[in-house]
């Protein structure tokens, strides 16, 4: 997947520098993690979450 491609696909999670993210579940074996963004809940594959920088709050 490309760059562009990344973040256009995050963007439509609602993904945003600065946003609030919340990690509800992170699968076991490199599994996806289920995020809630703004009230939205989403799976995000383990790599695509691997590419996110993130502070813990």
């Amino acid at each position: 997947m490309q760059d562009q491609d990344r973040l256009s696909y995050l963007g439509t999670l609602g993904l945003y520098p600065e946003v609030l993210v919340t990690v509800l579940e992170r699968a076991p074996f490199e599994g996806p993690l289920l995020i809630d963004v703004d009230g939205n809940h989403h799976a995000l594959a383990h790599d695509m979450a691997a590419s996110l920088q993130v502070v813990s709050l």
